[in-house]
């Protein structure tokens, strides 16, 4: 009998994951497993990498920014790293509502530190860093990222955002 409940659940979550991502199955892509790299790039959404378009990053970031708070938080705090910095032209022209930008240059980490534990402890805030993540010991901010949010514009994170995940 067990065995027959843990079978309907699976089969359940099977069917809502079917409605949730069957329209980009639909899509039908042929897949050459010889040019399987160019391929995955076009499934992807755009030549040349998984990234996503700008567009598409401000739409996220201000359902990020719009959605309440963790529990215990007034406010959003969102690190964005951006390993190839791909975006470090186009930063400032992204539109979010009700938050402050704020740029990690490697050489202001303890001014952000002290902005978001003492400055400034009310706004919301999308601290934007065009470089990959410092690894933990080298990360000033590390105490502050632990309590935070974190972004990317990985096209499968952003999926997975959208799926709930």
């Amino acid at each position: 009998m067990r065995e027959l409940e843990k079978l309907e659940r699976q089969l359940a979550e099977i069917k809502e994951y079917d409605e949730k991502v069957h329209h980009l199955a639909d899509r039908m892509i042929e897949i050459d497993l010889d040019d399987g790299v160019s391929q995955l790039r076009q499934i992807r959404g755009r030549p040349g990498g998984d990234k996503v378009k700008l567009s598409e990053v401000e739409k996220q970031l201000n359902s990020i920014f719009s959605s309440p708070p963790k529990s215990g938080s007034n406010r959003h705090i969102v690190f964005w790293y951006d390993p190839d910095a791909e975006f470090a032209d186009d930063i400032d022209a992204i539109e979010l509502q009700e938050v402050r930008l704020w740029k990690l240059t490697g050489k202001n980490n303890y001014v952000t530190k002290r902005l978001l534990e003492a400055g400034d402890t009310q706004s919301n805030f999308l601290i934007y860093c065009p470089g990959p993540r410092p690894e933990p010991r080298k990360n000033w901010l590390l105490d502050i990222e632990l309590y935070s949010e974190r972004f990317t514009a990985d096209r499968t994170e952003a999926i997975m955002r959208e799926l709930g995940g």
